[in-house]
Protein backbone atom coordinates (compact mmCIF):
# COMPACT_ATOMS: atom_id res chain seq x y z
CA UNK A 1 0.00 0.00 0.00
CA UNK A 2 1.04 3.09 -0.49
CA UNK A 3 0.25 6.69 0.69
CA UNK A 4 1.63 10.64 0.50
CA UNK A 5 5.22 9.93 0.79
CA UNK A 6 5.31 6.74 2.37
CA UNK A 7 5.23 2.88 1.42
CA UNK A 8 3.50 0.00 3.55
CA UNK A 9 4.28 -3.65 3.49
CA UNK A 10 2.58 -6.21 5.43
CA UNK A 11 4.04 -9.48 6.74
CA UNK A 12 3.37 -12.42 8.79
CA UNK A 13 5.68 -12.92 11.70
CA UNK A 14 7.28 -16.46 11.17
CA UNK A 15 7.31 -16.81 15.17
CA UNK A 16 3.38 -16.18 15.62
CA UNK A 17 1.40 -16.63 12.79
CA UNK A 18 -1.30 -14.71 14.79
CA UNK A 19 1.01 -11.28 14.25
CA UNK A 20 1.72 -9.48 11.05
CA UNK A 21 4.77 -6.52 10.49
CA UNK A 22 3.45 -3.50 9.40
CA UNK A 23 6.82 -1.88 7.60
CA UNK A 24 6.21 1.52 6.95
CA UNK A 25 9.23 3.09 4.27
CA UNK A 26 9.02 6.83 4.48
CA UNK A 27 10.38 8.99 1.31
CA UNK A 28 11.72 12.00 2.68
CA UNK A 29 14.67 11.82 4.90
CA UNK A 30 14.00 14.19 7.01
CA UNK A 31 10.14 13.30 7.55
CA UNK A 32 9.66 12.07 11.46
CA UNK A 33 6.22 11.19 12.00
CA UNK A 34 5.00 10.29 15.70
CA UNK A 35 1.22 9.22 14.74
CA UNK A 36 -0.60 7.20 12.22
CA UNK A 37 -4.10 7.88 11.58
CA UNK A 38 -6.42 5.95 9.37
CA UNK A 39 -9.81 7.34 8.51
CA UNK A 40 -12.74 4.22 7.72
CA UNK A 41 -15.74 4.33 5.65
CA UNK A 42 -18.59 5.86 8.30
CA UNK A 43 -16.45 8.49 9.81
CA UNK A 44 -14.42 6.12 11.68
CA UNK A 45 -11.03 7.63 12.64
CA UNK A 46 -8.22 5.22 14.06
CA UNK A 47 -5.05 6.42 15.86
CA UNK A 48 -2.05 4.66 16.56
CA UNK A 49 0.96 5.86 17.81
CA UNK A 50 4.28 5.14 16.33
CA UNK A 51 7.93 3.76 17.34
CA UNK A 52 10.81 5.76 16.66
CA UNK A 53 12.09 4.94 13.29
CA UNK A 54 15.26 2.79 12.36
CA UNK A 55 16.82 4.46 9.45
CA UNK A 56 13.63 5.77 6.81
CA UNK A 57 11.48 3.04 8.39
CA UNK A 58 8.81 2.46 11.40
CA UNK A 59 8.02 -0.92 12.34
CA UNK A 60 4.73 -2.15 14.05
CA UNK A 61 3.80 -5.72 14.99
CA UNK A 62 -0.02 -6.04 15.05
CA UNK A 63 -2.00 -9.13 16.11
CA UNK A 64 -4.01 -10.37 13.05
CA UNK A 65 -7.57 -9.64 12.72
CA UNK A 66 -7.04 -6.26 14.91
CA UNK A 67 -9.33 -3.58 14.12
CA UNK A 68 -6.02 -1.47 13.33
CA UNK A 69 -4.24 -4.06 10.36
CA UNK A 70 -7.93 -4.82 8.84
CA UNK A 71 -8.37 -1.06 8.41
CA UNK A 72 -4.82 -0.69 6.93
CA UNK A 73 -5.55 -3.92 4.65
CA UNK A 74 -9.00 -2.21 3.31
CA UNK A 75 -8.18 -0.31 -0.17
CA UNK A 76 -11.55 2.29 1.00
CA UNK A 77 -9.41 3.24 4.12
CA UNK A 78 -7.34 6.57 3.89
CA UNK A 79 -4.15 6.31 5.86
CA UNK A 80 -2.12 9.61 7.24
CA UNK A 81 0.89 9.97 8.77
CA UNK A 82 1.62 13.43 11.15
Amino acid sequence: REGDGFAMEFRTSRVGHEQVYVSIRLGAPDRRPEVLFVSRAGGVLLKYPLPPLLGDTVQILLETGSELLTALQDPSSEVFLH
